[in-house]
């Protein structure tokens, strides 16, 4: 039998029960509530402007440095182009091809009623594969990525540095595709962590899906680069561009010399002037 004192302390414990269950219902969802918002992407910082120009036949390598004479639409290019930064990055210039420039355009999502842990397109991007004089190319460039909520207000940021490999068209039409290789983001299934590329064939569009979750409290998550239907004459998703070792690439130039030549050294040589 309950004594007095007793009986009256029941109403404040079962006060204090209301409480606690209240802001368990209250955290509990925290991290399984479906997210409303939207998925920014800005082209930010400096281009790099040295790197490698590719041979596309051989897949050697020349040093440039174009540190003089780069043209893009980001802050410390020396030749600056109209651009958008604000989605779009462009480089390159020629005065006798088309597309004179190349492009790279992002485009992110608004979703609303986003549940966690389930993976949707965050994002697009289409890369234009344009043919520019050497002297006028960069070799990598900074995207950021911002989760935000329906107020706003920035959840998380995600910046992936990007590098641009571009050939020289000497060899086939797969040999002379440029490349927008993605730095090692996206998981596998072996616990490891991939490099993904958008390959565009020259004078080609190509568009692509970027994959991704909202994860924890919330955080952005990336998990993989699809492409979209249509346009499989246009490009693929790759995994980089595989370089020899400079150990292999003397013997290799030996054996592609009379090759080379037999092709036509004016060829190879007007190739390199725009790619």
């Amino acid at each position: 039998m309950l004594s007095s004192r007793s009986c009256l302390r029941l109403p404040l414990i079962a006060r204090w029960l209301e409480i606690v269950a209240a802001a368990c219902w209250f955290v509990a969802p925290a991290s399984g509530a479906p997210v409303f918002g939207s998925i920014t992407g800005v082209w930010n910082g400096s281009a790099i402007l040295s790197g490698n120009l590719i041979d596309g036949l051989t897949k050697t390598t020349t040093p440039l440095d174009n540190s003089a004479t780069a043209a893009c639409d980001l802050a410390g290019c020396p030749v600056l182009l109209v651009g958008n930064p604000g989605d779009t990055v462009t480089w390159g210039t020629s005065a006798t091809a088309t597309p004179p420039n190349s492009t790279l355009v992002f485009t992110g999502s608004t979703f609303t009623n986003q549940a966690p842990n389930v993976p949707f397109t965050i994002g697009h991007f289409s890369y234009t594969n344009g043919s520019s004089d050497v002297s006028s190319l960069i070799f990598g460039a900074s995207l950021t990525l911002t989760l935000k909520d329906m107020n706003n207000q920035v959840l998380d940021t995600k910046t992936l540095a990007l590098q641009i490999k571009t050939t020289s068209n000497t060899g086939s039409d797969m040999d002379n595709r440029d490349v927008v290789e993605f730095p090692a983001v996206f998981p596998t299934s072996f616990g490891t962590f991939s490099v993904s590329s958008l390959d565009v064939f020259e004078g080609f569009t190509k568009p692509f899906d970027l994959i991704g979750q909202i994860v924890g409290d919330p955080t952005l998550e990336l998990l993989q680069i699809v492409a979209e239907p249509g346009f499989d004459d246009a490009g693929f998703v790759g995994t980089g561009l595989d370089i020899p070792e400079p150990a292999g690439l003397t013997f290799l130039g030996v054996g592609l010399a009379g090759l080379l030549c037999a092709r036509g050294v004016i060829r190879a040589a007007g190739a390199i002037g725009s790619v």
